[in-house]
């Protein structure tokens, strides 16, 4: 049986060799004739280094006091 190479993944290779529909000696002569594509591999850039922590916003602006009490008894009474 004849699978198409687009349909291969590790997955379906594991079955098709458990199954006895895929050779184990062509499937490693096939892994070997595969091109080595080590130097195509983009490594990641370094990291930048880590900058300090931002400053803590400004608290927010105090509330102003009350006006003052109004004139004449300023006790309470209930």
């Amino acid at each position: 049986m004849q699978i198409k190479q687009h349909l291969l993944d590790k997955r379906v290779v594991k079955r098709a060799l458990q199954e006895g529909l895929l050779d184990k000696a062509a499937y490693q002569r096939t892994l070997d004739e595969l091109p080595d594509l080590a130097h195509r591999v983009q490594t990641a850039p370094p990291a930048p280094a880590e900058e300090p922590p931002a400053p803590a916003a400004a608290p927010p602006a105090a509330i102003p006091p009350h006006e003052a009490a109004p004139s004449g008894n300023t006790s309470a009474s209930f």
